[in-house]
C-alpha cells in the first residue's frame, strides 16, 4: 500500500459563543483538515487547530510534509513521523510545525485503524469504550457568579459529573465569589476544577490556590506560565490541590522533566499540539510509569479514543466547538464520552466544510 494523494482544507470555525479566560477572548478558531488517500482507496482523515496562523500550517503540509509522505507506506507511521520531525526541526520547537505534523499523523493512524478494521481505541489496546467527561464550556471568565451557578445546575441535569471554572479575576475575592456561587448551588454533586490559564506568578498562585482549597477543588490548572518547571514544582509542593498543566507543552521531553520534578500531578497533552497520536502515546506511556493521570486538553472526539486506551486516562474535556462540523457527533451519556466503534477514529467532516 502506498500514499497516492494528500489534500488539505482551511476553515475558520466558529466556537458558537464568546470564549474568555485570563489570557484571551475569542469566538472562532482556525482548522486545517487533511485527507490522505492510498492506492487501495483507503482514506485517512486528520486535522489540527490553531488560534492563528492556520494558513501557515496548511502551507507546511502542502509544500513540505507532502513531499515526505507521498509514495510511502501509510502503515510505517513511526518512520514517517520521525522524518517529518527532522524536516521541520519539530523536536525542539512548537507551534505551526508540530500542529502540521499532528494533522498528517492523525490521518495515518486513521488509515491503520481502517486497514486492521478496528476503532482507534482498540487498535491502541484499549479495553474500555467510555471515559468520564467534564464540562469547560459553561465556565468562561466573563460569566457572572449567578450564571455559573445556573450553568452548573444545567450540567447536573445533563448528567455531567465535573465542571471546570475559569479563574484569574483581578481580585481573589471575585474568583472566590464564583466558586462559592457554584458550590452553594450544587453542593458536592459536581466535581469542580479551576483553570487560571497561566495568569499568576508563583506567590500569587500559591495564595489563590490555598484560598480555593476550601471549595474542594479537584485540580488547579495552569496556575503559572509553563516555561519554568521549577516554579510548577514549588506550587505543587505548596498546595493540597493537585496541579494540572500541559496543553501548551509540545514535546515528550518537557513532559518527562515536568513529571521527574514532581511539578504536575495531572498532565494535559493535546494531540493536535504534540505532533499527533504518535507522540501522545509516548507521553501517556511515560506518565503511566509514574502513575500520573492524563486528562487531555480539548479535542474530545479524538481524546476519547486515546483516553480509553490508557489505564491512566482520567477524563476528557467537553468543549463542543467542532461538533457542528462532524457527520456523526460524539455520543455523551450519563457523564461519559463513548468511543465510536467505527473503524479508525470514526471522525468524518461534513462535505460542506471541505472546499
Amino acid at each position: 500500500m502506498k500514499i497516492r494523494d494528500i489534500r488539505t482544507y482551511f476553515l475558520n470555525a466558529s466556537c458558537g459563543k464568546l470564549i474568555s479566560d485570563s489570557a484571551r477572548t475569542l469566538d472562532s478558531i482556525q482548522l486545517v483538515i487533511v485527507k490522505v488517500q492510498t492506492d487501495e482507496d483507503i482514506e485517512g482523515t486528520g486535522y489540527t487547530y490553531t488560534l492563528r496562523a492556520g494558513e501557515g500550517v496548511k502551507a507546511i503540509i502542502d509544500k513540505e510534509l507532502s513531499k515526505i509522505v507521498q509514495g510511502r507506506n501509510p502503515l510505517e507511521i513511526e518512520d514517517i513521523w520521525n522524518d517529518m520531525c527532522k524536516l521541520t526541526d519539530a523536536r525542539t520547537h512548537g507551534g505551526t510545525a508540530t500542529n502540521s505534523i499532528a494533522a498528517v499523523d492523525i490521518a495515518l493512524w486513521d488509515i491503520k485503524g481502517k486497514v486492521e478494521r478496528k476503532p482507534l481505541y482498540r487498535l491502541l489496546g484499549g479495553k474500555r469504550n467510555k471515559v468520564p467527561i467534564y464540562d469547560t464550556d459553561s465556565g468562561w471568565l466573563h460569566y457572572k457568579p449567578e450564571e455559573l451557578a445556573a450553568n452548573a445546575l444545567k450540567l447536573l441535569e445533563r448528567g455531567f459529573k465535573g465542571f471546570k471554572i475559569k479563574v484569574g479575576k483581578r481580585n481573589l475575592e471575585e474568583d472566590i465569589e464564583r466558586l462559592k456561587a457554584v458550590r452553594n448551588a450544587v453542593g458536592d454533586s459536581l466535581t469542580l476544577m479551576v483553570d487560571a490559564n497561566q495568569a499568576f506568578g508563583v506567590n500569587e498562585a500559591i495564595r489563590r490556590g490555598k484560598a480555593y482549597e476550601r471549595y474542594d477543588i479537584y485540580w488547579f490548572e495552569e496556575p503559572t506560565v509553563d516555561s519554568d518547571i521549577n516554579d510548577y514544582a514549588e506550587i505543587a509542593s505548596a498546595l493540597s490541590i493537585p496541579v494540572a498543566t500541559g496543553e501548551w507543552i509540545y514535546h515528550l521531553d518537557i513532559f518527562q522533566k515536568l513529571i521527574q520534578k514532581k511539578a504536575a500531578d495531572i498532565i494535559q497533552p493535546d494531540v493536535c499540539r504534540v505532533k499527533g497520536i504518535t507522540e501522545w502515546i509516548k507521553i501517556a506511556e511515560y506518565a503511566k510509569n509514574y502513575e500520573i493521570p492524563v486528562a487531555p486538553h480539548f479535542n474530545m472526539e479524538l481524546h476519547t479514543h486515546l483516553t480509553c486506551a490508557f489505564s491512566n486516562g482520567l477524563t476528557v474535556e467537553h468543549m463542543p466547538w467542532l461538533t457542528y462540523l462532524f457527520k456523526i457527533p460524539l455520543v455523551i451519556k450519563d457523564g461519559y464520552a463513548l468511543a465510536p466503534e467505527r473503524e479508525g477514529h470514526g471522525i468524518e467532516f461534513k462535505e460542506d466544510f471541505l472546499h
